[in-house]
């Protein structure tokens, strides 16, 4: 399940979801870059799911962009093996 929304990031906001959707989920990826724990954050704990909060995706995106061949020289070709790669943009290999 994903979220982009930030409803939910201050203190007294509910959640985005109601608790049975979340529990329904294995994991939950929160878009929103939030200073501290949201509301969706916490259920997504309370149940033992999986969370991603936005700042890792940030991250790994942001290492994706630095690897990709953006040279002038970078072919057609060279910017399909990058894509094809089956490991992702933060691992090595």
């Amino acid at each position: 399940m994903a979220s982009a929304t930030p409803i939910g990031v201050r203190q007294d906001d509910p959640s985005p979801f109601a608790p049975e959707i979340v529990r329904r989920n294995e994991a939950v990826i929160d878009i929103v870059i939030a200073g501290s724990p949201s509301r969706l954050r916490r259920d997504t704990k309370r149940f033992g799911k999986t969370f991603i909060e936005g700042a890792a995706m940030v991250r790994g995106q942001a290492e994706c962009f630095r690897r990709f061949p953006t040279t002038p020289a970078a072919s057609g070709a060279a910017v399909a093996r990058f894509a094809s790669r089956p490991s992702r943009c933060g691992e090595s290999g």
